[in-house]
């Protein structure tokens, strides 16, 4: 399995400090956004790719998904290979940006969406994942108030 910075134990540690993972989906900025685009869960077979510690899988439970189990696999996403026409959904949070081979796993989630299926997910902002950052960010419109801390790197 391809390893991924979450296997690094120091940037494991200081990431489940994150609002999102300490206050699960209402501490997800996007959270609000991604639900509007969600269907009816209810009966439906979902695929969470890069579920995390799983919140959105029991959200998707919840709300009439699943039946009563959630099957958890540990894989890279580039790894994923399920059968044909087998989801209806097919939800990814801040996880495809990882996937060095974006078109293959686009390819992948093609063959495993029902005809009728959706994908719904987003991407971490690019602030986060470019490979050079700049140390601090001022916003003009907020005054000229940096809203990266100095020093981020």
């Amino acid at each position: 399995m391809l390893q991924s910075i979450y296997d690094q134990q120091d940037f494991f540690e200081n990431y489940i400090k994150l609002d999102r993972r300490v206050k699960g989906l209402e501490g997800v900025p996007e959270w609000l956004q991604l639900k509007t685009m969600l269907p009816d869960l209810d009966g439906l077979t979902v695929l969470d790719l890069g579920c995390g510690f799983g919140r959105f899988s029991r959200f998707a439970r919840e709300n009439g998904s699943y039946g009563d189990q959630i099957r958890y696999e540990r894989a890279g996403l580039e790894e994923l290979r399920l059968g044909d026409d087998e989801y209806d959904l097919v939800f990814s949070s801040l996880a495809f940006h990882y996937a060095a081979n974006i078109a293959g796993l686009i390819k992948e989630i093609g063959i495993v969406l029902k005809p009728s299926g959706r994908t719904v997910c987003s991407i971490e902002h690019s602030i986060y994942t470019a490979p050079s950052r700049p140390k601090f960010i001022v916003d003009e419109e907020a005054g000229g108030k940096s809203w990266l801390l100095d020093g981020y790197e």
